[in-house]
């Protein structure tokens, strides 16, 4: 089983994005069915049935079937604390479309508008998986009377 799929994307307007990865093994070696669920998806909005691989060296595989595919995706921003305490964040696909019709795979299939994309916007906020900062003491303030 594919462990993890790694994604080089270029936007409409030339943006480019590394490394975002969809990850379908969890470290423990067990399937990671959200990973799965949004390969599935990723390649239904880009009219993919099946992935093959094709090695360019040894460090590099890619699935001819998705390169230079036009699928829409909508990113959700997580906060994040990084080991050694300071902040990093990580961009998380949460939704793939068709991208030629703002349909999900799910719209398409059954026929309807869409309309997921634009409610899933209007409502879409960063998430914030920061770790406080702890308090190694708290300051008392007190009055000597004597």
């Amino acid at each position: 089983m594919l462990n993890q799929l790694n994604f080089r994307l270029r936007t409409d307007d030339g943006k480019k994005a590394n490394y975002l990865n969809v990850y379908c093994m969890k470290k423990g070696g067990t399937t990671n069915q959200y990973g799965i669920n949004t390969l599935n998806a990723i390649m239904g909005c880009a009219g993919v049935q099946q992935l093959t691989t094709k090695m360019i060296n040894a460090h590099t595989h890619i699935a001819p079937e998705l390169t230079n595919k036009r699928v829409g995706l909508v990113f959700q921003k997580t906060l994040k604390t990084k080991t050694n305490g300071l902040d990093t964040y990580s961009l998380d696909i949460i939704l793939p479309f068709i991208a030629q019709t703002r349909q999900t795979l799910d719209e398409q299939i059954n026929e309807l508008p869409a309309q997921t994309i634009d409610k899933k916007l209007a409502t879409l906020q960063d998430k914030d998986e920061r770790k406080q900062a702890s308090r190694g003491y708290q300051q008392y303030q007190s009055e000597y009377l004597g």
